[in-house]
């Protein structure tokens, strides 16, 4: 079973020079995708994409994939499964802000998927919370 909560794509800028990729995923989801009941696996993820869209939200990510905030998008954004790409392409000149707007959006999900209630009732529970993984790369 797949689960696709929001997936955007858009065709990139025809000159595309500068890009920083954002790659975010549930550790150990396939293990995970074993020993649990699928419903519980299926909430999980949904959980997960739901936070994820939030936060784009939050960052106006969706706004920059859509380009409404200019003439052209300048981000790429998939949310599939237990993985989510965003890739930022603003050009040279805003590679900083985009490496910035990695950093921040990557520690921020990190930090808002930690204290989610599924995650916060598994501390509760003394049960390690279920972690993600970011690496950005530009």
């Amino acid at each position: 079973m797949s689960v696709v909560r929001r997936a955007r794509t858009v065709k990139p800028p025809d000159r595309l020079t500068q890009a920083v990729v954002i790659f975010v995923d549930v550790i150990q989801s396939s293990d995970m995708s074993a020993f649990v009941d699928l419903r519980l696996y299926y909430t999980t993820l949904s959980h997960f994409q739901a936070t994820v869209d939030k936060l784009l939200e939050s960052f106006s990510l969706w706004a920059r994939a859509e380009g409404e905030d200019s003439q052209e998008p300048s981000a790429e954004i998939n949310i599939r499964g237990d993985e989510v790409c965003v890739i930022l392409y603003s050009g040279r000149d805003l590679l900083g802000e985009d490496l910035s707007t990695a950093v921040r959006f990557a520690v921020e999900l990190k930090r808002w998927w930690r204290m989610h209630p599924l995650n916060l009732e598994r501390i509760r529970q003394q049960s390690e919370p279920i972690s993600l993984a970011a690496g950005i790369h530009f």
